[in-house]
């Protein structure tokens, strides 16, 4: 259910988890945006990030860590 509403309302399920684990209601662990919309391109192709790591099996949170400290993408991607 949590995966549905994650792809629906393009919310990383840890952040819905983590929400809910913190006493949210699921009013605002759905509702409330998430502040920033990362997209990425890569090979021609732009997703936000959340469906980069749906594709690649890799947290969201570790991508946004590796491009932060500076990591290319092709590098954040493939490590």
């Amino acid at each position: 259910m949590i995966t549905n509403w994650s792809k629906e309302l393009g919310i990383d399920r840890t952040t819905i988890y983590t929400r809910l684990e913190s006493g949210w209601s699921v009013d605002e662990a759905l509702g409330t945006p998430i502040r920033k919309r990362i997209v990425i391109e890569y090979n021609d192709v732009s997703k936000t990030i959340y469906e980069w790591a749906d594709e690649l099996g890799i947290p969201a949170g570790t991508l946004d860590i590796r491009i932060r400290r500076g990591w290319s993408v092709a590098r954040a991607f493939t490590k």
